[in-house]
């Protein structure tokens, strides 16, 4: 497995583009994987967005390992690594919210149990 840096099958100036796109996925990711981790909220990204999303990169991953390139596997990484910071949020708000609503439920049922109870007693 040699990775290259440039593509060799493409001229200089694609290969510069190719460059350039890497910096803008590394800079489009940076904005929002911050304001996930300043909010620590995840409410209006969907989980199938951030699966669809995972899985793209995994498979744009194992592609770029088959034609060894290094570009493309650098790029797949970054956003590979930003899905999944944003999936632990996600992940974590899902649990959060599953508790959250368990315990409610179980203050509720609580409240119609004493409810019975002073309705029994009169």
């Amino acid at each position: 497995m040699h990775f290259k840096i440039l593509d060799p099958n493409v001229g200089i100036p694609m290969n510069v583009f190719i460059i350039i796109g890497n910096f803008i996925t590394l800079f489009q990711n940076i904005p929002q994987v911050i304001k996930t981790y300043q909010v620590k909220s995840t409410r209006d990204f969907s989980s199938i967005f951030l699966f669809m999303r995972l899985t793209a990169c995994f498979i744009w991953g194992a592609y770029s390992i088959e034609i060894d390139s290094l570009l493309m596997l650098i790029n797949n990484l970054i956003t590979l690594s930003s899905t999944i910071f944003i999936g632990y949020y996600k992940v974590n708000e899902i649990i959060y919210d599953y508790k959250s609503k368990k315990i409610i439920m179980y203050a509720e049922i609580q409240d119609l149990e004493k409810q019975d109870e002073t309705i029994l007693e009169t």
